[in-house]
């Protein structure tokens, strides 16, 4: 309206706005931001180009969130005699919220001179409860199969509690013990054992370095008749990401 006026109102306004506080300017200037971005009246707003893309939710499936490993093994010897033996054993785990899902399982077999004289395999199953930092509680069910223990199968369910000795990333501690139940029908008899039992474990793992692990797992099973010990020390390299070498 007044074009002869217009250096001098601009040149006030430049100077007004340089004395008032920062959140103020900022909020002028957005403000100004946001009526420039609309569009002129009449004409339609482009929706594509404002909506935030959507991000496709990761599918999880039951294979998901798995962690752990596999081995396997195998030795030969020619001489006076011929001997063969090789074996294998992997252990999964899973943590969702307070529960740890931990599932393992074993072979081994053995020939000598032509004759089979080690046949075992076995699988578990153990979920633990979280009930501190350190300590949970836990059930645990196991079958194993030995064709040279005088058994046909053996079945174990039970439950108990454990506690973490030691608990950090390159070393872990743990103990654990219950009581539980152990069914063994004896080989060629229609004889059951059916017997009360209890079971203990200790579990240590230790990076000694990158790329170096130390592993010594020890599980006890006592009934009155019979007791089953199991002690497994391991130690490994990794050759690549998903490939170690060891000895056990």
């Amino acid at each position: 309206m007044f074009p002869s006026f217009q250096a001098g109102i601009e040149a006030y306004a430049a100077k007004n706005l340089a004395t008032l506080p920062t959140a103020v300017t900022d909020s002028a200037v957005a403000s100004t931001a946001s009526d420039a971005a609309e569009p002129p009246e009449g004409e339609p707003l482009d929706v594509a180009s404002t909506e935030t893309p959507l991000v496709e939710p990761k599918k999880s499936g039951i294979l998901s969130g798995w962690d752990g490993d596999a081995n396997f093994g195998a030795s030969f010897a020619s001489g006076n005699s011929d001997n063969v033996a090789i074996g294998g054993a992997f252990e999964a785990a899973k943590t969702v919220g307070i529960l740890t899902h931990d599932l393992r399982g074993y072979f081994d077999l053995g020939e000598s001179e032509g004759v089979v004289n080690q046949r075992r395999w076995g699988v578990s199953y153990k979920l633990d409860f979280a009930l501190s930092e350190r300590s949970y509680a836990f059930i645990r069910a196991a079958y194993d199969e030995d064709e040279f223990s005088g058994f046909d199968y053996r079945l174990f369910a039970g439950g108990g509690a454990g506690y973490f000795l030691a608990k950090s990333d390159p070393f872990t501690l743990s103990v654990e013990a219950g009581p539980g139940f152990r069914y063994s029908p004896i080989d060629d008899t229609t004889d059951i054992d059916e017997e009360i039992a209890l079971f203990g474990a200790i579990d240590l793992d230790w990076v000694i370095r990158e790329g170096l692990k130390f592993e010594q797992d020890v599980s006890v099973t006592w009934t009155d008749p019979t007791t089953t010990t199991e002690s497994q020390t391991q130690i490994s390299t990794q050759l690549f990401e998903n490939l170690s070498a060891g000895l056990a």
